[in-house]
């Protein structure tokens, strides 16, 4: 690539992002733009060994994540780290050009990187792009969140809330019906969402000055609070409610969700929002989005409906056998449940007799063997693998070139 553009890159995860500007400059010409890796606040600084690019970044992340402006809130307020930290260092020295690889969570995170005239997206970002947050359906009652101005206007938008509650936590299926039956409308969603939209409480009053304890306590305090899930609660409604069906398809209701409280899991009654975040670009940002597998429906729920699809055909040199009687998931290779616990002693004997065959067949192969599995898994049959065979869990190896050989 050569030229006066910036272009975005987008992929899976830092280590692709390293490889993929490792690959690039290997080939890239002399007049070609040059490759910088965009490391984000927790990331390792390449210069300091052991020191995060930003020392504070596990506050400073949770509070960017919840909407807070770090650089301006933080970064640029008092903090003792402005002229120091690595974050700050890559950001003076990034060029005005060029061609910026960075992890595709920057799609929805503020970015360190120069305004962009291109930005690619690199292996599906799906998994990344939707949420679901949950939180005790009082909450949505609570009457600091409605008070304010005038009192009739506060008690209307608190009768607003209780219809909310009663249709999420009375109605599971109705719960549209249910607010249309009450003469519920659009207009009076948006203005629920105006009013929590404005609230004090909804948002952390943060500064550089602050310790990492305190701007940790004022996050957890607007945490407790739960304005913004609330607020994400009536948007979805906002978006549903004029659509001809009688439920909520976003938003619903577990009376008896497991939850862990205080370390310990706990069974409370909870409301489960999900919805779609929207990524940072600006309407008219081109975006080319690589993906062999891709949505095109899905991707325009992201991108939006103008999205088009363009299919090239790759000649498959692969020899695929499936297994049709086994699933090999990750409970029968392990015997445990997701938190790591066994599951019953029959199923512990089960899986460690499914890994002795598994790794029977890897015996017999020959040559090289790449063995992909679930983490878990990777690290129960490890021990017993043969030395020509390699491994990797699915997590870590989404979009790298490492195996390609």
């Amino acid at each position: 690539l050569s030229g006066q553009l910036l272009i975005w890159w987008l992929v899976p995860t830092l280590e692709k992002a390293q490889e993929q500007a490792d690959e690039y400059s290997r080939l890239a010409g002399e007049d070609s733009m040059k490759a910088l890796v965009v490391r984000g606040r927790g990331a390792p600084d390449p210069r300091i060994e052991g020191e995060a690019m930003c020392p504070r970044h596990l506050v400073v992340n949770r509070a960017a994540a919840m909407g807070v402006n770090v650089q301006e809130a933080i970064c640029r307020n008092g903090c003792p780290l402005q002229t120091t930290c690595g974050f700050q260092r890559q950001k003076k020295e990034m060029p005005e050009t060029g061609l910026f690889v960075m992890a595709s969570h920057y799609l929805w995170l503020p970015c360190p990187a120069p305004r962009h005239d291109l930005v690619i997206v690199d292996e599906s970002i799906l998994d990344k792009a939707a949420e679901v947050i949950s939180f005790d359906p009082s909450r949505i009652t609570d009457d600091d969140k409605w008070s304010g101005r005038e009192l009739d206007e506060a008690m209307e938008r608190r009768r607003i809330a209780l219809l909310v509650r009663s249709a999420i936590t009375e109605h599971p299926g109705r719960e549209l019906t249910f607010l249309r039956e009450n003469d519920i409308t659009v207009a009076d969603i948006r203005g629920c969402l105006q009013h929590l939209a404005t609230r004090d409480e909804a948002y952390p009053q943060l500064s550089g000055h602050m310790s990492d304890r305190a701007i940790a306590a004022a996050l957890d305090a607007v945490e407790a609070r739960e304005v913004l899930k609330v607020l994400k609660l009536f948007r979805q409604i906002r978006r549903e409610l004029p659509l001809p069906r009688a439920r909520l398809n976003s938003v619903w209701y577990e009376p008896d969700a497991l939850v862990k409280v205080d370390g310990e899991i706990e069974r409370a009654p909870r409301v489960l929002v999900g919805y779609v975040k929207p990524p940072r670009l600006a309407r008219e940002t081109p975006v080319l989005a690589l993906d062999g597998t891709g949505s095109l429906d899905l991707n325009r729920k992201i991108f939006g409906e103008h999205m088009s699809e363009h299919r090239f055909a790759v000649p498959r040199q692969a020899e695929v056998t499936q297994v049709g009687s086994k699933v090999f998931s990750r409970q029968s290779l392990t015997g445990c449940d997701r938190h790591g616990h066994p599951i019953s002693s029959q199923k512990t004997a089960d899986a460690a007799r499914l890994r002795r065959q598994v790794v029977e067949l890897l015996r017999l192969l020959p040559g090289q063997v790449l063995l992909v599995t679930y983490k878990q898994a990777e690290e129960v049959l490890q021990p017993e693998l043969p030395t020509h065979i390699l491994s990797a869990h699915f997590g870590a190896l989404r979009g790298l070139n490492s195996f390609e050989h």
